[in-house]
């Protein structure tokens, strides 16, 4: 059975309700609140939205290192206290993988961030690129990341993910620092743009550019798993200009082709990432 399941602060799942935060649980050997308070826009969900009554059990993430298994012991006017039941720890999967997204129209950003959240992606940074549709201010970009991160949120919680996907502030193509990353890919068409030097003097990319299909020869299952921290970066609806490629590729970005087939941003977003989980995955079981 499906149990209603949120996100907490770290703060509200250190204190018990009417107690000090050094409190323990009664139960033996785990440390930690003996009751937890849920008020606000969860508070009602679960009891307006999921009807929610005493006795159904909860599950909570502090989003940190435990994950609560709690019932609902007194439901009152604006707030719910649960019992906790049970702790269980959590801790972040390794390597962490984040999504630099170039700004997309309302609707494919929108699908982009809620399906790699449910893949698992760790975090999302919105790019800007010479080609978005989408334009971004200073004074609009808070209020769209507020609702980015709503997506993923409710992404993660539908999932159940141990820790909720972060939407960062954006950030110019230009300024991306590809080097704090252990390996940072870029998905790109191979385009006579990219098979052959132009009038300019640019390098020809087209030889470092590696297949999906042998994606192995720049790691392995043993590699992966010293791996701390990936990314990978998709373009707009247009693509990236050449100068974007040939940047992010002067920063080490290792680039990526998938096929004859070309792929929706959103859909380009959803596919690499199923790659890497996939690899990530088989390496752990490895």
């Amino acid at each position: 059975m499906s149990h209603p399941y949120f996100f907490i602060s770290r703060q509200i799942a250190e204190q018990n309700v009417g107690q000090t935060a050094e409190n323990t649980l009664n139960t033996a050997d785990k440390e930690g609140p003996e009751e937890i308070e849920l008020s606000g826009k969860d508070f009602h969900h679960l009891v307006r939205v999921l009807r929610a009554v005493r006795g159904d059990i909860v599950e909570l993430s502090d989003n940190h290192s435990s994950r609560f298994i709690t019932e609902i012991a007194q439901l009152e006017k604006d707030r719910t206290i649960l019992t906790v039941k049970e702790i269980k720890k959590i801790s972040k999967k390794i390597p962490e993988v984040f999504l630099f997204q170039s700004i997309l129209k309302k609707e494919a950003m929108e699908l982009a961030i809620q399906k790699t959240a449910e893949i698992g992606i760790d975090a999302i940074v919105p790019v800007i690129s010479s080609r978005i549709v989408a334009k971004i201010d200073k004074n609009g970009a808070g209020v769209k990341v507020k609702r980015w991160q709503q997506i993923a949120a409710e992404a993660s919680k539908q999932c159940k993910r141990d820790f909720e996907c972060r939407v960062l502030d954006p950030v110019p193509v230009k300024d991306i620092d590809a080097g704090s990353y252990d390996l940072f890919f870029a998905p790109v068409e191979t385009t006579p743009l990219l098979q052959a030097a132009d009038a300019g003097g640019n390098k020809n990319i087209s030889s470092g550019i590696i297949k999906i299909e042998n994606i192995d020869r720049v790691f392995n299952s043993a590699s992966i798993l010293r791996i701390k921290k990936m990314a990978y970066i998709i373009g707009p609806e247009g693509g990236f200009e050449q100068n974007e490629v040939d940047m992010l590729n002067s920063k080490g970005v290792v680039l990526i082709n998938f096929g004859s087939n070309i792929l929706r941003a959103e859909t380009a977003a959803v596919y690499f990432l199923s790659v890497l989980d996939y690899l990530i995955k088989k390496a752990a079981g490895s």
